[in-house]
């Protein structure tokens, strides 16, 4: 062999190898420290109650670390710290606790996220409070979390109405199901603190999907009708080939409020006052209109959600305002059950 020769000053420390060096916890380390902790401060149970709980809780830091190896394999290091312990060993007793499969995925995704936080962040201070609401709640309370997410802090804007429905499909049915049908869901995730009433507002699931995707809903315009409001609208941004009838023309868009009236009409060139004119105009030949007609509509659209809206509108949750907790909750959700990654932090600014 080779010669190796090293040299350092004081209080230096020198490795040398003929292979990989692995510098801090490995994962068989993580796996003794967490069970360590885990029998050190288990439920003193007796039986065979004592045996579930604890091959319980071995199950359950075996699936967490192989997740956290397969996201955040640098993360490891964290079972180090304290509070991290504390953390995972309050997720692993619910979890042994319950048994339920939903459980067990939702808290190990929030553990992988907590064990990524190296700094003490407001990311971390509500991933730690969300590991302790999570196991309080049943898979219709994280259902109506997630819809109520994807309905009022994500966006299902769409190309077309296959896209639309492929949206409904990945992002939205996954949680149908899941729904409650009485408001009792949602008074309860008001007790736990993941959200709060907002009585301004009224988010209908038939109603979020129609607003964001006006383009879609929108009858054709002739080019005489678009003309005789606004002589230069064809063949700028604003006015694009009908989507049901490309003999025809629509609105692009259908702002919502005078600011976005505002920004369109300077990104297109034109007269803010004939925008506001093409606006009014389309409003007035939207192919559904009425908050009943709308989810009469979108039901017979997309039949997949018909009993979705109704759920949802009897749920309460038509006038629930998310908190970070809550927020946390349902992405950890969404992505365990879609698959979509989110990151808390965006939503925390």
């Amino acid at each position: 062999m080779a010669s190796q020769k090293q040299y350092a000053g004081d209080r230096s420390t020198l490795i040398q190898a003929g292979r990989d060096i692995h510098v801090g916890l490995t994962v068989s380390e993580g796996r003794q420290i967490a069970l360590d902790v885990f029998k050190a401060n288990a439920l003193e149970l007796a039986g065979l109650a004592k045996d579930l709980f604890e091959a319980r809780g071995t199950e359950f830091i075996e699936r967490y670390l192989q997740e956290l190896q397969r996201r955040r394999p640098d993360a490891i290091k964290s079972l180090a710290q304290p509070d991290m312990q504390y953390a995972l060993f309050s997720a692993q007793r619910e979890a042994a606790k319950s048994g339920d499969e939903d459980l067990y995925e939702l808290l190990t995704d929030m553990l992988v996220d907590r064990a990524a936080e190296e700094n003490r962040s407001l990311k971390r201070i509500v991933l730690d409070e969300a590991l302790v609401v999570a196991p309080k709640l049943t898979v219709h309370e994280t259902s109506l979390l997630s819809i109520s997410f994807l309905l009022t802090k994500s966006s299902s804007h769409s190309t077309s109405l296959e896209t639309l429905r492929t949206y409904i499909q990945e992002t939205l049915i996954p949680f149908v199901e899941d729904l409650p049908d009485s408001s009792s869901s949602f008074l309860h995730l008001l007790y736990t603190g993941c959200g709060s009433t907002n009585d301004e507002a009224l988010i209908t699931l038939a109603g979020s999907l129609y607003y964001e995707n006006l383009h879609l809903f929108c009858e054709g315009l002739t080019a005489e009708e678009i003309l005789s409001i606004s002589p230069d609208a064809i063949g700028t941004r604003l006015v694009i080939p009908c989507l049901s009838d490309p003999a025809l023309y629509q609105l692009a868009s259908v702002p919502a409020n005078v600011q976005e009236i505002a920004a369109l009409a300077e990104e297109c060139g034109l007269p803010e006052t004939e925008v506001e004119e093409l606006v009014t105009y389309q409003y007035g030949r939207l192919s559904l209109s009425g908050g009943g007609q709308i989810g009469t509509g979108v039901a017979e659209l997309f039949p997949e959600l018909t009993e979705a809206i109704t759920r949802w509108d009897h749920s309460g949750a038509t006038r629930m305002e998310l908190t970070s907790v809550g927020i946390a909750i349902a992405l950890a959700n969404i992505r365990r059950k879609t698959g979509r990654e989110l990151d808390l932090a965006d939503w925390l600014t």
